[in-house]
């Protein structure tokens, strides 16, 4: 038979079938497909995405450009295109996931398997014990030649590449789960930070508009609320700051003050009111350590020379005359 396919071979010019491949090559092979068929895909909607924000970005700077402001359609359209694409990137972390939970679950058979295999190991090694007595009652015993030929048939390289390429893959989907996921806390943390700057933005206006009413309390409230979306404003504590120094609140306008001078040791306002706190407080040093503070990076510095400069001179004669006249004593004062 081996003879006649040969010739056949040779008369054909083709080579007969070899044999075909097992169950868990076939398996292998098969999810090895899916996963390049889903990276392809992947890539092509990253693709696509990335042009749609592309194409969008230069539209919206040709109405830029030409004085045509953004129409409700285009922003309600940018923020469904945003969940959609949110929805996807979920989607494949989802996807992902149960991808490794299927190779854990997957590795956990074939070590099951690897153990169940150790029994039949054991049982061989006890048949080699008793081969003279089964010999000796006529029974066959594989020679070395056929466990050999066994042996021979193994595919070892096959073996460790089929698990290279299965830990390659798993490695391959858990980074693509962290960038996915990173990314998506990167984004959520961006949007979360614009909201609170919008929320800022639109408590200090009206705190704004109530300073300007001559609401004093109203503008605290609100600046108070804008703090709370976003701390690190200097602005916000020199706002508020005033809007203390108008209600007499001395003590907590110097700490307004300060806080801001912390945030931004360059805020001019800032140092100008804590100046004017102090003073209220009888703190008249240090109030013209405020106003005498000067700066080589700080070009604001003439400003509170020249805004500064009368107050400061008020605030050395008051300095003067409190350390020469100093107030009698109390018993002296009612005498």
């Amino acid at each position: 038979d081996s003879r006649v396919g040969a010739r056949l071979s040779r008369q054909s010019g083709h080579s007969l079938p070899t044999e075909p491949p097992s169950c868990a090559e076939t398996v292998a092979m098969s999810l090895e497909a899916q996963l390049r068929m889903r990276q392809n895909v992947d890539q092509m909607h990253s693709a696509f995405r990335d042009l749609s924000a592309w194409s969008s970005d230069i539209e919206a700077r040709d109405n830029a450009l030409r004085g045509i402001a953004p129409q409700a359609n285009d922003a309600a359209s940018a923020e469904a295109a945003e969940a959609a694409a949110a929805e996807a990137e979920s989607r494949e972390i989802e996807e992902a996931k149960a991808e490794l939970a299927r190779l854990a679950l997957e590795d956990e058979r074939r070590s099951k398997a690897g153990g169940d295999a150790a029994a039949p190991a054991s049982a061989a090694a006890a048949a080699a014990v008793t081969a003279p007595a089964k010999a000796a009652a006529g029974t066959r015993v594989g020679s070395g030649a056929t466990n050999f030929d066994k042996w021979q048939s193994y595919d070892a390289e096959g073996a460790v590449e089929a698990l290279e390429r299965r830990e390659s893959e798993r490695e391959s989907l858990r980074q693509r789960v962290v960038s996915l996921e990173n990314k998506r806390a990167r984004e959520e943390a961006m949007r979360r930070r614009g909201e609170s700057e919008a929320r800022a933005d639109a408590m200090r206006a009206r705190g704004n508009a109530a300073f300007g009413s001559a609401r004093y309390e109203d503008a605290v409230s609100d600046y108070t609320e804008a703090l709370e979306a976003n701390p690190r404003s200097a602005a916000l504590y020199a706002n508020r700051s005033l809007a203390l120094l108008k209600l007499r609140a001395f003590d907590e306008a110097e700490e307004d003050a300060t806080a801001a001078l912390d945030l931004e040791p360059s805020c001019v306002k800032a140092r100008l009111r804590r100046a004017a706190a102090r003073t209220e407080l009888g703190k008249v040093d240090e109030a013209i350590e405020d106003l005498e503070a000067r700066s080589s990076r700080d070009t604001a510095s003439r400003y509170i020379q020249v805004a500064g400069g009368g107050f400061v001179r008020l605030l050395r004669r008051s300095r003067h005359r409190h350390r020469h006249h100093p107030p009698p004593p109390p018993a002296a004062a009612s005498a």
